[in-house]
């Protein structure tokens, strides 16, 4: 087993016994393996051998599964605040989609060679057929790309003496599921700008090439994507379905909306000129438990909102719109309908009036603690250590609004509106801070670097479009959208917690620069080992050399 270094034979070597570390998400054991892994080839550096305490584990705080973060840490030698962060995740999704061959994902190479016998899409076909290309689980996403900046920090380490920067990296856990290893980190992070006066000039995340666009090239990407999840649970009235209409189904409501919402082309967000994929419901579920005969009172919808420019309150407030039609068409819909059944010949049905409301979840908070004289942090707190603590974060969060509703009486006809779990704030390049600006200029040296040096184009891209870590390196709203999403956020501080406060603290800018791969997630999940390994690493610590010059200046 050699020390990584910043040269294709080591790195290389790295990362086949990485990807031989089934880090799975939500596998403790796989997961703590990957951070024990990059613990283990980094140790053993010079560096770490005379700064033991600049390597270590960061356990994640309230974790079930008791998992971890990988850390380590290199001071320039002439003092300075000045701080490099390097991050990548360290977990992969699970091989399942890779059939018999799950086991041999986990062997990038032996891997490769049995695709050759199998039945796979055309253009992985072609790929296979050019050479060049690793198949495997996490090659791409993201261990190549993290491998190659732990081969940049390892160099960084044996020339620390004359380093203008420190240089952070971490191997986060979670990344693939609810983001508790850069949450961590966030809060980590914080206090070491706060106990050492740390500056965090820039993020540089390594995660592989997606586009829509062509994915032969290299990309940079100035930010990341943001995905809300908001939901809206509609609240009918019960009635017998021999007596249809005395009530009103809360699916109908809830169909009204979903008409109205999925796909919404108002929903796709643009920033610099490109528009974003529009929301969708990602789950529509009735509440009560078992058979009835009675028509449904609570049905919840939940949408995936990918966001960059608008803002928490922007987005309660296009569902708080759509609620309010949907709720009037749905009673419309009721009416006619038994107008029709009269002219028919039916027994005249009396006429009910109906009342209606949207609401916010952080008014349903309110009425509960009036009701019930209690903080509704304490009521959640009991809901949750009395459900499984492995169960989904949303079905949690769910069930906390069904008791808040049963607490404080609320009856048909609501809409109640609010954010599940996940929310991930977007984190784009404003041009607005002198770091921000330093970036822009820096990215477009490179750009003319590389294409000189490479006569191949180098593409700019402004957002990231998967939801990664770099999320979570700032909160750039105010403070005011920060109260108005954590007080609409379910569950916030009891069941989630993720360090807003400490986020709005760093404001770090984040650049992404990994490797070319596709298929992330997919059987054929491959990466291009000529330009991770041969030609990134000299494009990320020219983009360094690059940007601690314009800082400077």
């Amino acid at each position: 087993m050699g020390i990584i270094g910043n040269n294709y034979e080591s790195m290389y070597e790295f990362l086949l016994g990485f990807c031989r570390v089934k880090s799975i998400v939500g596998s403790p054991n796989g997961e703590n393996e990957a951070a024990e892994f990059m613990y283990s080839r980094l140790s053993c550096l010079d560096y770490f051998k005379r700064n033991p305490k600049n390597i270590w584990f960061d356990a994640l705080e309230s974790d079930p599964m008791g998992r971890k973060n990988f850390c380590a840490f290199v001071e320039a030698g002439k003092k300075t605040l000045k701080t490099v962060v390097f991050i990548g995740h360290i977990d992969v999704v699970s091989t399942d989609v890779c059939g018999e061959f799950s086991e041999l994902a986990f062997e990038p190479e032996k891997y490769t060679e049995k695709m050759k016998d199998t039945d796979i899409p055309q253009d992985a076909r072609a790929d296979l057929n050019a050479g060049g290309w690793l198949f495997g689980r996490g090659v791409s996403d993201m261990k190549s790309g993290l491998t190659v900046l732990t081969g940049i920090f390892a160099e960084m380490s044996e020339n620390a003496g004359s380093l203008e920067c420190n240089y952070l990296l971490l191997g986060l856990a979670d990344e693939e599921n609810n983001g508790f290893g850069v949450h961590q980190a966030v809060k980590m992070m914080a206090g070491m700008k706060k106990e050492h006066g740390l500056d965090f000039i820039c993020c540089i995340d390594a995660e592989p090439t997606i586009t829509s666009e062509e994915k032969d090239i290299a990309r940079v990407y100035l930010g990341t994507i943001g995905c809300a999840t908001p939901f809206a649970l509609c609240i009918g009235k019960e009635s017998h379905v021999g007596e249809y209409f005395e009530g009103v189904n809360g699916a109908l409501i809830a169909s009204h909306l979903n008409m109205l919402a999925e796909g919404d082309p108002d929903t796709s967000d643009e920033w610099k000129g490109v528009w974003y994929s529009p929301q969708t419901c990602l789950k529509l579920q009735e509440l009560r438990q078992g058979y009835s005969v009675t028509l449904p009172e609570r049905v919840i919808l939940c949408y995936n909102v990918l966001m960059v420019a608008r803002t928490p309150e922007e987005i309660l407030a296009y569902f708080a719109e759509k609620a309010e039609i949907a709720l009037n068409r749905a009673i419309a819909q009721v009416k006619d309908r038994r107008d029709r059944l009269f002219e028919k010949g039916a027994v005249m049905l009396p006429e009910i009036s109906y009342d209606y409301k949207v609401m916010y979840y952080s008014e349903l908070i309110d009425i509960v603690e009036k009701v019930t004289g209690r903080k509704h942090e304490d009521i959640a707190a009991e809901v949750f250590s009395s459900l499984d603590p492995a169960s989904d974060s949303q079905d949690r969060g769910i069930a906390l609004i069904n008791k808040y509703i049963d607490l404080a009486g609320i009856d048909g006809l609501k809409v109640i509106i609010g954010f599940l779990s996940p929310y991930c704030q977007s984190r784009v390049n404003d041009r607005q801070t002198p770091y921000e600006l330093a970036m822009i200029k820096s990215v477009e040296q490179v750009k003319e670097w590389f294409e000189k040096s490479y006569g191949k184009p180098l593409a700019i891209s402004e957002v990231y479009e998967g939801i990664s870590d770099m999320s979570e390196l700032g909160f750039q709203e105010s403070r005011e959208e920060l109260d108005f999403l954590t007080s609409n956020l379910v569950g916030y501080k009891t069941d989630i917690n993720t360090p807003f406060e400490s986020m709005m603290e760093l404001d770090v800018p984040v650049i992404n620069m990994g490797p070319i791969g596709k298929d992330a997630h997919k059987m054929t999940e491959r990466v291009y080992l000529p330009y991770v390994f041969k030609v990134l690493p000299e494009q990320i610590k020219t983009f360094l050399n690059f940007y601690l010059r314009n800082i400077e200046k």
